[in-house]
């Protein structure tokens, strides 16, 4: 599948020569959830239309996750409570501990074909993630994206593919 994208986007190439039809940056703002782990996104994007394809580039993909530490674990209580636990001896530990946050940082590419549906922008295409970490899956993950204008402003987008997905609401500026 690999290879499929790597064709792809090699037709980048091909579509920058002819005339741009838009340009825009933008950002979004979503949900997502990779490698069993999820939580919250903030992106910051750069967008060229040409020929009825769309180029956007993600120039900087922010993903924040909630993770549980390494030797410790929540434990629910008779009463209701929950608390923290080192694994190794039993003991109480800290909340923090057990809730902490994972930043992943990336950047991400994504060739659409641009298309009207019911009077509204649309798109569908491929789309590869770069330069991801740990709770990304590493180096290159590819993926389908789909895109939907509610108006020349705001929009939302969806990325799903193999243990990636991502809901966002975007904004053009």
């Amino acid at each position: 599948m690999k290879n499929v994208f790597t064709i792809c986007f090699l037709g980048i190439a091909v579509l920058m020569v002819l005339p741009s039809e838009a340009e825009n940056w933008g950002a979004s703002v979503g949900y997502v959830t990779a490698n069993g782990a999820s939580g919250g996104n903030v992106s910051g994007y750069y967008e060229v239309e040409r020929s009825q394809w769309l180029l956007r580039w993600t120039i900087l993909d922010v993903g924040l996750f909630s993770k549980e530490a390494e030797g410790y674990r929540e434990e629910k209580l008779s009463n209701g409570n929950t608390v923290c636990r080192n694994e190794s001896n039993g003991q109480f530990a800290d909340d923090e501990k057990c809730n902490s946050m994972d930043l992943d940082v990336g950047t991400a590419a994504d060739l659409s074909y641009a298309f009207d549906f019911r009077g509204s922008h649309t798109s569908a295409g491929l789309g590869v993630r770069l330069l991801g970490g740990e709770k990304y899956g590493g180096s290159l993950i590819p993926y389908f994206v789909a895109n939907y204008s509610i108006n020349s402003t705001f929009g939302l987008g969806m990325r799903f593919g193999d243990d990636y997905g991502q809901f966002s609401g975007l904004i053009s500026f």
